[in-house]
């Protein structure tokens, strides 16, 4: 299965990409979520739990000091963004279903 992003930060297109979608992660306007996963054809997301705070980073949203261990410090108006939103038990986030549930991980079905 071809994914949007991966692990190699050397390459400048990912990182773009990186950028881009964590941008869009905590927007404070969730659609742009939407809008970004339209125009890369993205049919799902996959998210994970344990790392959920990281996307704010990669973003700028969160300082890197503000990380304590495995633990990111959210400013509060990050909390209005698509991010906490996902992971909500009922998600109720236009254009975004659940799809599969497992442990940490959550398929979210994206229908733009």
């Amino acid at each position: 299965v071809p994914t949007l992003t991966d692990g190699f930060l050397e390459s400048t297109e990912n990182r773009k990409r990186i950028e881009q979608y964590s941008k869009a992660l905590t927007s404070s306007n969730p659609t742009e979520l939407r809008d970004f996963c339209r125009e890369h054809k993205l049919r799902y997301l996959v998210l994970n739990r344990a790392n959920q705070g990281l996307p704010f980073v990669y973003a700028g949203v969160v300082p890197r000091d503000a990380i304590e261990g495995t633990v990111v410090k959210i400013p509060p108006e990050a909390l209005r963004s698509a991010l906490p939103q996902l992971f909500q038990p009922q998600l109720n986030l236009s254009g975004f279903e659940l799809a599969h549930e497992n442990g940490p991980y959550r398929v979210i079905r994206v229908n733009w």
